[in-house]
Formats: structure tokens, C-alpha cells, sequence
């Protein structure tokens, strides 16, 4: 029998992934608690939040938020591809789209070859509601690996407000140094609001 899974609702499809096709409650506890928004439930939603639905085990959870992942890695790769770097909206056009509706603190660099074109968007930390840990030997570690030639540094505030605080400063400064000892530039570091964004480079505070 052939399934035509484009008529499918989305509850449908969830059930299917799920594996719980018999499990009368697991339809109804998805719709109270996500309603029928496949997006939040498959890209916002956390492992204490899936594991919560009867009919999801913590093994279940982890297949999903996999499955997030593949997602998300098959959604990058052809958006990097040629993507030259040349100004700060072209950076936050590139990273909105995962980080504008985050609710807690990503930060993450992109890794830039010789000529500025994107290789990589890496992520280094993810924090609480209101700060992430950042420390330069993370930041450089990785983009050593990645051979980059320069990097930008970009995070979000689930706040909305890209008003830099002085940690954000702060760890900047510091990028700036160890950049400069390790020959890998920080071009700039963007911060991702609510359909807006701070370029530190415009700013001048680097």
C-alpha cells in the first residue's frame, strides 16, 4: 500500500515518528500541549518537554532531537555554499533564520576562508535564558580545526534587545587578543535580536 504522506496532518506524521500509533493518548497530550505546530515540536521543543508526552522515553526524545539536527545540518550546507561575507546583514541573514526565536543564548562563529566566504557556522556554547560561557581557547580551538582565516563571532538575546552588556564586551575584547596571537582575525561580532541586529565593527567598539 502506498502512503501519501503529503495528506497527512500533522499530528499524523507526528504519531507516525513516534511510533504510537495505538496509543490513543499521546494525540491528544501533542495537541495541548504544542497544538498542531510541527515546527515548535520538532525544533524548539526540549528533551524534558518530549519526555514529558506519555509514549515518549528519554531513548524516543533523543531519536527527534536527532532528527532536529539532520534537519538542521541539511538546511546549512546548501546556504553556506558561495556565501560571501561582506556586510553585517549578510551575516545576520544567514544565522536569523536559527538564532532570531531562540530562547536561550547561542553563541557561535563563522568560519571564513581567505576571501570571506563562509566554510562553516560553528557552535561553541549554549547558555541560560540571559548569559552563555565563552572562552577564547574554545573559540580558537575550533577555528584552528576548521582552518578558518578570519571569523565573526554571533549570539542572540532571547530578550530582543541587542544592546551589547559588558559581558559581551568583555569577550569580545578578548577575542580581538587572542586572535591577533593566533593569526586569525575577528572581523566582527553580531548580536541577533528580534528581527534586528548590533554589529560590534559598526558600533566601533572594535
Amino acid at each position: 500500500m502506498i502512503i501519501n504522506y503529503r495528506n497527512k496532518r500533522n499530528i499524523d506524521l507526528l504519531k507516525m515518528m513516534i511510533n504510537e500509533e495505538n496509543n490513543v493518548g499521546v494525540e491528544e497530550e501533542i495537541l495541548n500541549r504544542f497544538g498542531d505546530n510541527i515546527a515548535e515540536i520538532l525544533l524548539h521543543s526540549t528533551e524534558l518537554e518530549l519526555t514529558a508526552i506519555k509514549g515518549i522515553g528519554p531513548k524516543k526524545a533523543s531519536q527527534i532531537i536527532a532528527f532536529r539536527e539532520i534537519i538542521r545540518r541539511l538546511y546549512e550546507v546548501p546556504a553556506l555554499e558561495n556565501n560571501k561575507i561582506t556586510s553585517p546583514t549578510d551575516v545576520f541573514n544567514l544565522v536569523k533564520g536559527n538564532l532570531m526565536h531562540e530562547e536561550i543564548e547561542h553563541f557561535q562563529i563563522l568560519i571564513l576562508d581567505t576571501k570571506n566566504k563562509v566554510k562553516n557556522i560553528e557552535n561553541i556554547s549554549t547558555g541560560s535564558l540571559n548569559s552563555s560561557i565563552v572562552h577564547p581557547r574554545e573559540v580558537f580551538n575550533t577555528a584552528i580545526r576548521r582552518r578558518a582565516a578570519n571569523i565573526i563571532a554571533v549570539h542572540n538575546h532571547p530578550s530582543g534587545d541587542t544592546k551589547p552588556s559588558r559581558e559581551d564586551i568583555s569577550i569580545t575584547e578578548r577575542l580581538v587578543k587572542a586572535g591577533e596571537l593566533v593569526g586569525i582575525k575577528l572581523l566582527d561580532h553580531i548580536i541577533v535580536g528580534n528581527c534586528s541586529y548590533l554589529s560590534f565593527k559598526e558600533e566601533g567598539i572594535i
